[in-house]
């Protein structure tokens, strides 16, 4: 790439000579953008667990070099995976409810492509069995599996209608509150704190 000084020289029979120069300017074209893939724990877009930490592996490619790889998940952190062509993200933490994260791919141009997994954990209490939070319309229903086939239910019901949940630790004590809210015209109106699960520490 770049400039490319070119010279051509004609000769006589006595060897005389005479030259011509010509500067041919070459332009290396753009790279392709890398592309990248989440191969594991699945090569599909969603994954639920009850682990409190995952990790994740895939592959990159580019027509040059794959220079970095990178993740990031929605609920909080982010972090560089060991390799590029083949890659490796160890001990992602993870918060109850919906994980969206997001590995991207950079080439040396800075060109990058991303692939997201959308990993669901649905372990309030965490003691390793799956648990379910549901709602319709104003009423709640929160189902904690005990394992044994031991189902321990609670309900709640609101007269606010149709109402939404979230886990989020409001006071700051390092455990996840599970926040029933209603939708409002100038945002999410909070109802109360439904019960609090799971040591986010």
């Amino acid at each position: 790439p770049g400039n490319n000084i070119i010279t051509v020289t004609a000769y006589d029979e006595q060897g005389n000579a005479g030259s011509d120069v010509i500067t041919v300017t070459y332009n290396a074209p753009p790279s392709e953008p890398p592309t990248v893939t989440v191969t594991s724990p699945t090569d599909t877009c969603a994954y639920a667990t009850t682990a409190s930490h995952i990790d994740l592996a895939g592959t990159a490619s580019d027509d040059r070099e794959v220079t970095q790889v990178t993740w990031v998940n929605d609920r909080g952190g982010s972090g560089n995976a060991a390799g590029t062509t083949a890659w490796l993200a160890l001990g992602l933490p993870l918060l109850t409810g919906e994980n969206i994260i997001t590995v991207t791919a950079f080439d040396a141009e800075n060109n990058h492509d991303v692939d997201s997994i959308v990993i669901t954990v649905s372990d309030l209490d965490a003691d390793g069995d799956d648990d379910l939070v549901g709602t319709l319309g104003g009423f709640v229903l929160l189902a904690l599996d005990r394992g044994a086939g031991v189902i321990a239910p609670s309900y709640a019901t609101t007269s606010y209608g149709a109402v939404d949940l979230d886990l989020a630790d409001l006071d700051q004590d390092g455990w996840g509150d599970l926040v029933v809210s209603s939708p409002g015209q100038t945002g999410p109106h909070v109802i109360g704190i439904l019960a609090t699960y799971r040591n986010l520490g």
